[in-house]
């Protein structure tokens, strides 16, 4: 006895479902569920906007995407920002936006949790100031 199986799988046509699924028109597509949060800080009479990438790989793909960026630092300019930064996990921080203005820092894991009576006073006070309870 032989049995023979034949699938029909057209990639092309998957491909063309697949994206159709998550183009939103206008040179835009899904990409993705974030978590998002709002969180009184616990030292500061400020506020803590958070979005999270649900995957390590949608995280990586955020972290080096100019258009992210772009949308993080004009979210920035118009809510008064004092800081906005993307989490790059294991390998630190990158600011993006800091005193009102669009920088691109890189923060070293290692530097993240540094002794605020031992930090002098410099161009990353406030950075140090407002992320310190996310790394201790």
């Amino acid at each position: 006895m032989q049995l023979s199986i034949t699938l029909t799988v057209d990639p092309i046509a998957d491909f063309k479902e697949y994206f159709e699924d998550r183009y939103l028109g206008n040179g835009k597509v899904c990409i993705g569920s974030f978590d998002v949060s709002i969180n009184k800080h616990k030292d500061y009479d400020i506020y803590m906007l958070s979005f999270g990438a649900v995957t390590t790989k949608m995280s990586t793909m955020l972290s080096e995407s100019l258009s992210v960026r772009n949308w993080l630092q004009e979210f920035s300019k118009i809510s008064n920002s004092i800081l906005t930064f993307i989490d790059l996990e294991s390998s630190g921080d990158k600011i993006v936006f800091y005193k009102g203005k669009k920088v691109e820092i890189q923060i070293d894991d290692e530097k993240r949790n540094i002794i605020l009576e031992n930090l002098e006073e410099n161009y990353l006070d406030e950075y140090y100031k407002l992320t310190q309870h996310l790394y201790l």
